[in-house]
């Protein structure tokens, strides 16, 4: 009678790899499911193979045919479903408080002139919005704080701040000028990249 330890794991790897996960988790409780259940079906395997009919070759093709459908989870860990509303999603405040503790810039609103959703003063780094808790707008101002931090240097004017930021960027001037809208295309482009 051929059992499993007769079969060649090389020949049959499928066949191999099913008997190691049987043998891993026979014995084992989680949750209703009792996995001692399991050492019955390799028992059950075992006693297909002994038949006439039966083949390592038409069990590896059996395994292959139905591997996909086969799915083991711990009862203790749920699959997650999705949910809509406010369960999932974060409030934009939140993600507006996070900008301003991360970049320790004051993000506030209005009191400004300029025909724009927000602007950034680069010297004494503040970001105002046009309306509360606009994320996309508020992550252009913050792009504009990056640059000014990373290329603005240890200038003594705001003059000289903005100067050193245009001319780090402009090496970069032909990947950020389509980027920009409108200009100074390296400073624009720069924040609608970030």
């Amino acid at each position: 009678m051929e059992t499993f330890a007769d079969i060649d794991r090389d020949k049959f790897p499928l066949v191999s790899e099913a008997v190691d996960i049987l043998n891993e988790i026979a014995g084992k409780k989680v949750g209703d499911v009792d996995y001692g259940q399991l050492n019955r079906l390799k028992q059950n395997l075992n006693d297909y193979l002994s038949e006439p009919h039966a083949s390592p070759e038409s069990l590896q093709d059996a395994i292959k045919n139905f591997r996909s459908t086969l799915r083991f989870h711990h009862p203790k860990t749920k699959p997650l479903k999705p949910v809509m509303g406010k369960k999932q999603a974060v409030a934009r405040s939140k993600v507006i408080d996070l900008f301003r503790k991360a970049f320790k810039d004051p993000i506030r609103l209005g009191k400004f002139k300029q025909r724009a959703q927000g602007i950034h003063k680069m010297w004494p780094r503040v970001t105002r919005l046009l309306k509360a808790n606009d994320v996309e707008t508020a992550s252009h101002e913050i792009g504009h704080n990056l640059h000014t931090v990373l290329y603005g240097g240890d200038a003594k004017t705001a003059k000289d701040q903005q100067a050193n930021v245009i001319k780090s960027l402009k090496p970069f001037l032909n990947e950020l000028k389509p980027i920009a809208g409108y200009e100074p295309y390296t400073l624009e482009g720069f924040a609608e990249f970030t």
